[in-house]
C-alpha cells in the first residue's frame, strides 16, 4: 500500500488523522503474526485494565471514571459479557429501568421510531 500526499495537515484533527492513517497502512503492509503482536502490545499498554470495586465507594461513579479510560474495545468486551450475565439474573424493577434509559438514550430518533413501531405491531 503506498500513499503520497501534496497536503500537509493544517489542523491538529488532520495530523491525527494521518498519523491514524499511517499506523494502519504500516500494519497492513507487515506479515499479519507481525501485525497481531504489535496490536496486542500497544492495547495491553493503552488499556484501562479490569474495573475496580471499592464496595464503600460509589460503583456507579467507579464506572463512568473506568468508562471514560477504557478502550473501546474493552467497553464492548465488558458490555456484551455483562449484558449476557444480566440476562441471566433477576433484576429489580429500577435496575431495567435505569438499563432501558441508557439504552434508549444512545438510539437516534429514527432508531427509536422504527423501535416503536416495531413493538406496538407485535402488541397488536
Amino acid at each position: 500500500m503506498t500513499y503520497h500526499s501534496n497536503t500537509f495537515p493544517t489542523t491538529a484533527a488532520q495530523y491525527y488523522q494521518m498519523k491514524r492513517e499511517a499506523a494502519v497502512m504500516a500494519l497492513t503492509d507487515l506479515d499479519p503474526q507481525d501485525a497481531a503482536q504489535i496490536c496486542v502490545a500497544v492495547l495491553d499498554e493503552v488499556a484501562a485494565g479490569m474495573p475496580s470495586l471499592d464496595p464503600w465507594g460509589d460503583i456507579r461513579a467507579d464506572a463512568a471514571f473506568w468508562g471514560d479510560i477504557a478502550h473501546p474495545a474493552e467497553l464492548e468486551a465488558y458490555a456484551a459479557t455483562a449484558m449476557q450475565k444480566l440476562g441471566q439474573r433477576s433484576l429489580g424493577k429500577q435496575m431495567r429501568k435505569r438499563l432501558f434509559k441508557d439504552l434508549w438514550r444512545s438510539f437516534t430518533e429514527t432508531e427509536r421510531a422504527a423501535f416503536l413501531r416495531h413493538v406496538q405491531g407485535r402488541a397488536a
